[in-house]
């Protein structure tokens, strides 16, 4: 999960603009960030078994 920290830190100027920043929120935490408590593992590297990160958007 995504976490929410980064609401406070960002100013939106539309519906369209949050949806768009959280969504390169999202993206940065799955893909790019290893986490301790799966073995400084990518989440979509566990997710996805063709080594793929995200889904096709």
């Amino acid at each position: 999960m995504v976490g929410y920290a980064c609401l406070g830190a960002q100013r939106f100027t539309s519906i369209a603009d949050a949806a768009e920043k959280l969504e390169e929120r999202r993206r940065h935490y799955n893909d790019d960030l290893p986490h301790s408590a799966i073995g400084y593992n990518i989440p979509s590297a566990l997710h996805f078994s063709d080594c793929a990160t995200s889904p096709p958007s």
